[in-house]
């Protein structure tokens, strides 16, 4: 009934302030008229579309749910809890908390099993990322103000705070515009920049050493990574650095303690071999001492008997020894 353009005509022209008589007029302008009015709300989708932020389109289309607005007019009174940083996304693939020397045993065998992906570390001392390809550092950067690289190049004057500036796109940190406009000002090479680098993400890794307590979420998504650039050591060589150099003494003596009763039992190791760590030939005496079926306390007074060679050395190698998989502790 409704195909009826006399009747389509009468159901729709009590809705409608239009005089004309001529049916297909009327219901042809009034078909105009809504076509308008679509149009205009496409249009209007369209341009907030075009206005959102960058990353945001990815964020909407990986949702659970794509109901992006509730067009529910009436106020309802929403409670708004905090949520901690910690707290893991849906793509994070590991995540936990890390204290005491923990931080060392995720890297190293992040290195061994040749993970890819984005390690993200958050505490107190602010957040961090490295980015890993085949078990490589490909990229290392710290959002704590006054340690980044940007941070960094000023600091080693390899370009001044002006033309760093000119080198943000929208705001971000892109070291490839910003290795251009170091290379661009005539002082420098590249070689020279991604030397700097490597120094920053050496460092960075460092500190990250004297963390400790912090929390970690990995992923398996990198982000967009515009020059590549890792410390110039491998990772077991400045893990063995930190080991011995860099994390406080109380927190190697404090992860040693609770062993001192238990046996110590070297292991074969399937992937490295002290020569990957990069030993010093004072460590390497420690090393080939350490002998399976004596109590950690005993072996510890074995050791110092090696000319050179105190108890706090000795502790470093042990706990170096023992969170890269070498040797374990066990019960009496």
């Amino acid at each position: 009934e409704l195909c009826d353009p006399k009747a389509l005509a009468a159901s729709l022209r009590p809705f409608w302030d239009e005089p004309s008589s001529d049916d297909r007029a009327f219901i042809g302008s009034v078909f105009t008229r809504e076509r308008a009015i679509q149009d205009a709300r496409n249009d209007r989708l369209t341009q907030r579309l075009q206005g959102m932020p960058p990353g945001a389109r990815k964020v909407i289309a990986q949702a659970n749910t794509q109901i992006i607005v509730n067009h529910q007019r009436q106020g309802d009174t929403v409670a708004v809890e905090h949520v901690p940083d910690s707290t893991p996304p849906s793509d994070a693939l590991f995540y936990g908390d890390l204290n005491g020397l923990d931080m060392g045993r995720l890297l190293y065998r992040y290195a061994v099993v040749q993970v890819n992906g984005r390690l993200e570390i958050q505490g107190p001392q602010g957040p961090v990322s490295i980015e890993w390809r085949n078990g490589q550092i490909v990229r290392t950067y710290s959002r704590v103000p006054g340690k980044t690289l940007s941070d960094y190049v000023v600091e080693h004057e390899l370009t001044d705070r002006s033309t760093l500036e000119s080198s943000r796109s929208n705001g971000d940190q892109n070291e490839g515009e910003l290795v251009r406009a170091i290379v661009s000002q005539g002082h420098v090479g590249h070689h020279e920049v991604l030397a700097a680098f490597q120094g920053y993400s050496c460092q960075i890794i460092m500190a990250l050493l004297e963390r400790e307590r912090a929390t970690y979420i990995f992923v398996g998504e990198m982000g967009d990574c515009t020059f590549s650039y890792g410390p110039e050591a491998s990772v077991f060589a400045i893990l063995n650095h930190g080991f011995m150099s860099r994390i406080p003494q109380k927190r190697i003596d404090d992860f040693l303690h609770p062993h001192m009763d238990n046996i110590v039992i070297r292991l074969d190791h399937k992937h490295l071999s002290a020569g990957d760590l990069r030993l010093t030939t004072r460590q390497l005496r420690v090393w080939n001492a350490v002998q399976s079926g004596h109590a950690l306390d005993a072996q510890l007074l074995r050791l110092t008997a090696i000319p050179g060679v105190d108890q706090d050395f000795a502790a470093r190698v042990l706990a170096l020894m023992e969170r890269m998989d070498f040797l374990c502790f066990e019960s009496p």
